[in-house]
């Protein structure tokens, strides 16, 4: 299991207003109270879950984009996303990550 949920409530706690999430595999993420910014560099994942990834950085390995466009599909994303722009998570009502099931420090 990995340490995602604790990252995310820690993230949280400590007040930040936005969540960059990268994926590889597909792990679905969501936060109550944060949004999680979903971004993904694996084509065939993102083309598997484009219901879910906000940011299709996949598109670096099949040379649609340049590492800098997605750079800046990403910040531009964000910037969106902190105006009030719904995230893949929010819009399919993801926002069950608030279980802990760890105890003592998740570094």
């Amino acid at each position: 299991m990995g340490k995602e949920i604790e990252v995310l409530i820690g993230m949280a706690i400590g007040g930040t207003q936005a969540m960059l999430f990268s994926k590889c595999r597909g792990a679905l993420q969501g936060f109550p109270v944060v949004p999680v910014l979903k971004i993904c560099g694996n084509p065939e994942t993102c083309n598997k879950m484009v219901n879910d990834i906000d940011v299709n950085a996949g598109k670096i390995i099949t040379g649609e984009k340049s590492f800098e466009e997605v750079g800046e599909e990403i910040f531009d994303m964000l910037i969106r996303v902190l105006s009030g722009r719904i995230t893949k998570g929010e819009g399919i009502n993801y926002i069950k990550s608030m279980y802990i099931f760890r105890l003592g420090p998740a570094i």
